[in-house]
């Protein structure tokens, strides 16, 4: 017997890991510079299928998940993430690697850069659902990050001529 199993939390909530008994009856799409899970059917579409009663569709902006089934499933195990933990957590482990890489020069190789990109195609590869769900979160420690580069390439050239201006004013009050 074919079943669905329609997933709905508020649209602060997000969906980590998905129930591994089941298939996902949804799709990636672009939206803005992120994406985001549409589910595949309408639940009018699904209610007309099952015949259930038409009921009210969710609230604009809740997140939606929906899987399929063959047989009877017993248990369905998820791990759903509050989107702050998840974009706090994912951005402040961005930007400690990031700032450990930029301040330990031994780091700022181009073999630090290859594996980093090799863990992230892994990751990818082996879970693409979690490895979309969190680099997507951790945008915000990108974010930070390139900012404390720009800042870390200006910041000496500032300080450099700060120290500068400085000598010249005390020279020159020394030799009046």
């Amino acid at each position: 017997r074919w079943l669905y199993w329609s997933l709905c939390v508020p649209r602060n909530i997000h969906l980590l890991t998905p129930p591994k008994e089941l298939n996902a009856e949804y799709s990636w799409q672009r939206q803005g510079p992120f994406f985001r899970r549409n589910s595949i059917y309408a639940f009018s579409a699904l209610e007309e299928w099952s015949g259930g009663r038409n009921l009210p569709d969710p609230p604009q902006g809740t997140n939606i998940y929906l899987f399929s089934g063959f047989g009877q499933i017993q248990n369905v195990e998820v791990i759903l993430v509050d989107r702050s933990i998840l974009v706090i957590s994912s951005s402040l482990i961005v930007l400690i690697l990031g700032l450990i890489i930029l301040h330990i020069k031994r780091l700022r190789k181009i073999w630090t850069l290859a594996l980093l990109a090799i863990a992230l195609l892994f990751a990818s590869l082996w879970e693409p659902e979690i490895a979309l769900t969190i680099l997507q979160a951790s945008a915000l420690g990108c974010a930070l990050l390139a900012l404390s580069f720009i800042f870390r390439k200006k910041a000496p050239s500032a300080i450099r001529s700060e120290s500068t201006i400085a000598q010249l004013s005390s020279s020159r009050s020394r030799v009046n």
